[in-house]
């Protein structure tokens, strides 16, 4: 597996359900009632393995389950979405698992 700050954004709109695909939360993802493997709210294994890697942990979930993630279409940016705190982004996650590799951690870990 590449490190994560090198896997990328689907940019080619590809919207084939895979166990290869990985959600992240930012803008939102739907988990089907029963996706989840029955560990998903044992908080010493999530806290073990995955403290700061929630989407981790949920695709750890379900691949127990061999879930397929499937992107559905958005025909607009992210940025006009949602609004940006500029004051909570020098303790946002993403500068600890993707700028200091702790989500490369959390995947072998998990």
């Amino acid at each position: 597996i590449k490190p994560y700050i090198q896997w990328g954004h689907d940019e080619e709109k590809e919207y084939t359900p895979s166990v290869l695909n990985f959600s992240t939360g930012a803008g939102g993802v739907l988990y089907p009632p029963q996706c989840f493997h029955e560990d998903i709210t044992n908080t010493s294994l999530f806290s073990k393995y995955a403290p700061k890697g929630d989407d981790i942990w949920f695709k750890a979930m379900t691949l127990k389950k061999d879930v397929q993630y499937v992107r559905i279409p958005i025909e607009c940016d992210f940025s006009d979405k949602f609004l940006l705190l500029e004051n909570g982004q020098d303790i946002a996650l993403y500068l600890s698992n993707v700028k200091c590799g702790e989500n490369d951690i959390q995947i072998k870990d998990t």
